[in-house]
C-alpha cells in the first residue's frame, strides 16, 4: 500500500531524532565532553586533560581520542590500540616516547612545536600513522635520526604532510622515520624544511628495507634543502625492494647522491617520477638515483630537470654510477645540464652492468673536465642496448667525448638519433647523427611509435607522452612467482622477464615495462596451452635471439586459437632462425595478432621465413597492427615487414596492417620472396583463402650485386596456387632497388591472385620484369589500381614497365601508370606482353629509352595480350608509338571526356577536368 507523503515525512524525522538521542548517549557513555556541530565540523566544547584520553577505548570504531599533550604524551604508556586525533596538538610541552605501536589517526589536525635532540618516538612496530600534519620542528645533535621516530617496522603511512621542519648536526636521518623495514608509504609531502648533517640523509625516509616489494606512492618533496658532507637523497638514503610511483622532488641537495634516492637502490622500481632544483656533490651526483646495486632497477617515466654538478667522477641526469644487475630506463628524459670530472651522461654517468635505455629523449648539456663525456652514457662497461633515444644535447670534454653512448663500450643501437652540431662531435657507438633540420623531420622517426609513446610533429622535436601509470597501479615483485590464475577473469601477471621464461598456458597480462637485454640469448617462449598474451600497452625491450636456433621471436610458434594483443616490441634483435624468425610470433601463426607494434633488426636469416609480426602466418588474422624493421643478410628465404610467408591451411588476413621497413644486403647474399608487408604465399588447397586488406607498407629495399627476386613493395610473391588470394585497398611507398627478377611497386609476381584498389608510389629499380605495381603476373586480376613511382631497369631487354613489368596471363582494368621509365626496352604501361587482357587503362609518365633501345608509350613489346581502350599520351611520354593496339594521344586529348566514352566515370573514375587526367575513385 502506497505511503502518503505526510507520513513518509513524519517518518523521516522520527529517524533524525532517534539518530540525535543516539549520538548523545554513545558520548556520554565514552566519556568525551558535548560535541557541536558546527557548519558540518565537530568541535570540542571542552577538552579534560585529567583524563588519559579523551574517551574511547582503543578500538578502530570507537578510537582513544586526543585532544590535548597530555593525552599525546600518554602514547607511551599504552601499545597497539587505534588513537584519534580531535584538536590540533602542541607538543612543545611533550617529552619523547620511547616506543609505540596501534593507530595513529591524525584525523586531518595537526601537531607542531615540538623541539629536541632526538626524534619525537623511538621505536615503532605495527603501526599506521595517517591523515596527520608535522609542523615546525626543530631538531638538532649529532644523534638525531629522524624529527618523528627512529626506526618503524611493519609500518603503514598515509596522507602526511611534513612541513616547516628544521634538522642540525644530523646522520643517518630522515624527517619521517630513520630506517624503515616492512613499510609502505601513500600521499606523503616534505615542504619548505631543511636538513643538515654528515652523513645518510633522506629528505622523508633514511633506510628502506623490505623483504616483500614495498610501495611508495603519491610522495612530493617540495622546497626542501639537504646538506651533507656524504651521501644524500631527496627522499631516502637507501632502499631495497620498493616502487616509488608518482614522485616529485623539487629541492636543492648538496652531498653524494640524487634527488629521489642517495645510493644502493636495489631491486626496485620507479615509475612517474619528476625531479628538478639542483643536486650538487663531489661524486656520484644525479637527478634520481646516486648508484644501483643489487637486483634489477627499472626507471619507467622518469623525468629530471634539476641542474646536476659533481667536482668529481660520475654524474648523470638519472643514474651517476650503475652497479644494479640489470637496469631499464624507459619512457624518460633529461632536460637538467650535468657537469662532472669524468664519467658523464644526460642519462647515465657510468654504467657496469647491462643497462637497457629506450624511448628517451635527452637535451639538457653535459660537460665534462677530463673524459667520458656523453648524452645518454658517459662510460660504458656493462653491455647497452639503446632503441629508440633523441638527444639533442650540447656534449663536451677533453677525451672519450661521444653524442650518446661511450664507444668503446659493448652495445646495440636501433632507431637513435643526435644532433650532430648541437653534439660537437660525430663521435659516437653507432646512433645516427642527423642535422638539426632532420632532428625537426617526422620523417626521421619513421619506426618511432606515434599516438602510443611519442608525440610527432613535422617542425618539432618529438615528445614524449605522459601515460597514466599510477592508476590502478599493481605492486609487482619479481622474486615472487607470477601472480593470477591464468583464467580470462584473473590472467597471471607478468612484470619482469623471469615471469615468460616458465611454461605458458591460459591467459597471461604484462602489468609493467620490461627488458629482456639480461637473459641474452633469449630462447622463444613455449607457447603450448597460452591462450591469450595482453601486452596491456606496456613495452618488451631489448630481446636477443642471437646464438638460438629452431625458431626465434618472442614467442615460437602458437597454439591454435592463441591471442596476441596490445603488445609492444621494440628494439629487439631476431637471427640464426633455423625455421622461423620474427620479433614477435616466430611461427606457424595459428592464431591473432591484434592492436601490436613491433620494431627491430631482423638478420641473418637464411634458414627460414621471417616477418616483423609473424615469419609464417599459417591460419588466423593480424589486425590493426604495426611493424617497423630494418633487416639485413637475408639468404634464400620469404621475407616481409610484417609476415614472411603466409602457409595457409584454412582462412589467412591482414587488415589495416602496416610495415615500415629498410632493408639492406650488405653482405651480397641475396634472396627472394621480398615484400614491405609480406613476403610470399604458398597456399596449395581450393578451400584456402588469404585476404589482405587496408594495409600499407613504406621503407626501402636495397639488394647490392646479389640479386633480390620476387620482390614487391606490398607483396613479393602473391601465388594463390588452387585457393584464393586477393589484396584490396593497400598501398606501398616502398623504394626498391635491386638487380634481380619480378620486381614491382607493389607485388613483385601474382600469380592467381587479385589485386584491386591499390596505389604504388615508391621506386622500382631490377634487372628484368620491373613494373611501377607489378614486376611479373602469369594469372590473376587486377583493377583500380596505379603506380606512380619512378622506375629503371640496368639491363632490360625485355620486361620493363611504368605499370607492369611482364603480362603472361590474367587481366588488368581500370588502371593507370603516371611514374617515368627509364632503360634500354621500356612502355609506359607494360613492358611485355606474353598474354592476358588489358583494358580501360592510360599511361602517361616520361618514358626514356636507353643505349639505343626499343619501347612504347604504353608497351615496349607485344607476343599476345589484348588491349580494349588502353591510352598513352604522345606528349608527356615523349612516345609517338608503342606495341600493342593502343591508342596515342596528345595531353590536350587526354584532358577530354569524350576520349574515355567507354569508361565508368560514375562508380569508378573522376573524370578528367582542366590538367588532371581521369583518377579512380576509392
Amino acid at each position: 500500500m502506497p505511503i502518503s507523503l505526510e507520513m513518509r515525512n513524519l517518518w523521516v524525522a522520527s529517524r533524525i531524532f532517534s539518530s540525535m538521542a543516539l549520538t548523545l548517549l554513545l558520548i556520554a557513555g565514552s566519556g568525551c565532553a558535548f560535541v557541536i556541530r558546527t557548519g558540518g565540523t565537530l568541535t570540542e566544547a571542552s577538552c579534560d586533560t585529567s583524563l588519559r584520553f579523551q574517551g574511547g577505548d582503543g578500538t578502530s570504531w570507537n578510537p582513544y581520542q586526543i585532544c590535548a599533550p597530555e593525552h599525546f604524551q600518554n602514547l607511551g604508556n599504552t601499545a597497539g590500540f587505534y588513537y584519534k586525533l580531535t584538536a590540533d596538538i602542541d607538543l612543545s610541552t611533550v617529552s619523547r616516547i620511547a616506543s609505540f605501536s596501534g593507530t595513529l589517526d591524525g584525523n586531518g589536525q595537526t601537531i607542531s612545536g615540538y623541539t629536541g635532540t632526538t626524534a619525537l618516538f623511538g621505536t615503532a612496530t605495527n603501526i599506521t600513522i595517517q591523515d596527520l600534519t608535522v609542523d615546525r620542528f626543530v631538531m638538532s645533535g649529532s644523534g638525531i635520526q629522524s624529527a618523528m621516530m627512529d626506526s618503524a617496522t611493519n609500518a603503514i603511512f598515509t596522507n602526511i604532510t611534513l612541513r616547516n621542519l628544521t634538522a642540525t648536526g644530523t646522520s643517518d636521518f630522515g624527517f619521517l622515520t630513520g630506517s624503515c623495514v616492512s613499510c609502505n608509504a601513500e600521499e606523503i609531502t616534505l615542504e619548505d624544511s631543511v636538513a643538515t648533517g654528515t652523513d645518510a640523509l633522506g629528505g622523508v625516509f633514511n633506510t628502506i628495507s623490505n623483504t616483500t616489494r614495498g610501495l611508495f606512492k603519491d610522495i612530493t618533496v617540495d622546497n626542501v634543502m639537504i646538506t651533507t658532507n656524504l651521501t644524500a637523497g631527496g627522499i631516502v638514503a637507501s632502499a631495497t625492494n620498493i616502487e616509488f610511483v608518482n614522485v616529485s622532488v623539487s629541492a636543492t641537495i648538496v652531498g653524494v647522491g640524487g634527488g629521489l634516492i642517495a645510493n644502493s637502490l636495489s631491486n626496485s622500481d620507479v615509475i612517474s617520477v619528476v625531479t628538478a632544483g639542483s643536486f650538487s656533490g663531489d661524486t656520484d651526483c644525479a637527478g634520481v638515483v646516486g648508484t644501483t646495486s643489487g637486483s634489477e632497477v627499472k626507471m619507467i617515466q622518469v623525468n629530471n630537470n634539476a641542474i646536476i654538478t659533481c667536482s668529481g667522477d660520475n654524474a648523470g641526469g638519472l643514474v651517476a654510477m650503475n652497479t644494479a644487475d640489470s637496469l631499464l630506463v624507459t619512457r624518460s628524459t633529461n632536460t637538467g645540464p650535468v657537469s662532472c670530472s669524468s664519467n658523464c651522461g644526460g642519462f647515465i654517468g657510468r654504467n657496469r652492468t647491462p643497462v637497457t635505455i629506450a624511448h628517451v629523449k635527452s637535451t639538457g648539456a653535459v660537460s665534462g673536465d677530463v673524459g667520458y663525456i656523453a648524452g645518454i652514457v658517459g662510460q660504458e662497461q656493462g653491455g647497452i642496448v639503446l632503441s629508440h633515444a633523441i638527444s639533442t644535447a650540447r656534449v663536451s670534454g677533453v677525451s672519450d667525448v661521444n653524442a650518446m653512448v661511450d664507444s668503446n663500450g659493448v652495445y646495440r643501437i636501433f632507431e637513435s638519433y643526435f644532433d650532430q652540431v648541437a653534439a660537437t662531435t660525430s663521435g659516437d657507438a653507432g646512433a645516427t647523427a642527423t642535422s638539426p633540420a632532420g632532428m625537426l623531420d617526422a620523417a626521421t622517426y619513421w619506426s618511432f611509435e606515434d599516438e602510443v609513446f611519442w608525440n610527432i610533429t613535422d617542425g618539432s622535436l618529438p615528445t614524449l607522452r605522459t601515460q597514466d601509470l599510477v592508476t590502478n597501479h599493481v605492486v609487482c615483485d619479481p622474486s615472487i612467482a607470477r601472480a593470477g590464475s591464468g583464467t580470462s577473469g584473473d590472467p597471471y601477471r607478468i612484470c619482469d622477464s623471469s615471469h615468460l621464461t616458465a611454461g605458458l598456458t591460459g591467459y597471461m597480462k604484462i602489468v609493467r615495462d620490461l627488458s629482456l637485454a639480461e637473459v641474452s640469448p633469449w630462447d622463444a617462449l613455449s607457447a603450448a596451452g597460452l591462450i591469450e598474451l595482453n601486452g596491456d600497452n606496456r613495452v618488451i625491450l631489448g630481446m636477443n635471439t642471437s646464438g638460438t636456433s629452431g625458431a626465434t621471436g618472442l614467442v615460437g610458434s602458437s597454439t591454435a586459437g592463441a591471442t596476441y594483443k596490445l603488445t609492444h616490441l621494440h628494439g629487439g634483435y631476431a637471427s640464426d632462425g633455423a625455421t622461423h624468425s620474427s620479433l614477435l610470433v616466430a611461427g606457424p601463426l595459428v592464431g591473432t595478432i591484434e592492436d601490436s607494434t613491433v620494431s627491430g633488426l631482423l638478420s641473418n636469416l637464411g634458414g627460414g621465413s621471417a616477418g616483423g609480426l609473424t615469419g609464417n602466418l599459417r591460419r588466423g588474422t593480424i589486425v590493426d597492427s604495426k611493424a617497423y624493421v630494418v633487416a639485413t643478410d637475408l639468404g634464400d628465404t620469404g621475407f616481409g615487414g610484417a609476415v614472411g610467408n603466409i602457409e595457409s591451411d584454412g582462412t589467412a588476413s591482414l587488415t589495416r596492417v602496416t610495415a615500415a621497413i629498410r632493408l639492406t644486403d650488405p653482405n651480397d647474399t641475396g634472396g627472394e620472396n621480398i615484400g614491405g608487408l609480406v613476403g610470399t604465399s604458398t597456399i596449395a588447397n581450393a578451400p584456402d583463402v588469404v585476404t589482405i586488406s587496408s594495409c600499407s607498407a613504406s621503407g626501402s629495399i636495397t639488394g647490392n650485386t646479389a640479386a633480390l627476386e620476387f620482390v614487391g613493395g606490398l607483396v613479393g610473391r602473391a601465388d594463390a596456387g588452387t585457393g584464393s588470394f586477393s589484396i584490396g585497398q593497400s598501398s606501398s611507398s616502398v623504394n626498391i632497388s635491386s638487380s634481380g627478377t619480378d620486381v614491382g611497386g607493389l607485388v613483385g609476381r601474382i600469380a592467381g591472385a587479385t589485386l584491386t584498389r591499390s596505389v604504388a608510389s615508391g621506386t622500382a629499380a631490377g634487372g628484368r620484369n620491373i613494373g611501377g605495381a607489378i614486376g611479373f603476373m602469369t594469372a590473376g586480376a587486377v583493377s583500380r589500381t596505379y603506380a606512380s613511382g619512378d622506375t629503371t631497369c640496368t639491363s632490360c631487354t625485355s620486361g620493363h614497365g611504368g605499370f607492369i613489368g611482364r603480362l603472361d596471363g590474367g587481366t588488368i582494368e581500370d588502371s593507370y601508370a603516371s611514374g617515368n621509365a627509364t632503360s634500354t626496352n621500356v612502355g609506359g604501361f607494360l613492358g611485355t606482353g606474353g598474354a592476358g587482357t588489358i583494358s580501360r587503362a592510360y599511361a602517361s609518365g616520361l618514358v626514356t629509352i636507353s643505349g639505343g633501345g626499343s619501347g612504347g608509350g604504353f608497351a615496349a613489346s607485344q607476343i599476345g595480350t589484348s588491349y580494349a581502350d588502353c591510352i598513352f599520351d604522345t606528349t608527356t611520354t615523349t612516345q609517338g608509338t608503342t606495341a600493342g593496339s593502343c591508342t596515342g594521344l596528345a595531353t590536350a586529348d587526354m584532358l577530354l571526356n569524350a576520349t574515355y566514352a567507354a569508361w565508368d566515370f560514375i562508380n569508378i573514375w573522376n573524370p578528367p577536368g582542366g590538367t588532371a587526367y581521369p583518377t579512380l575513385r576509392y
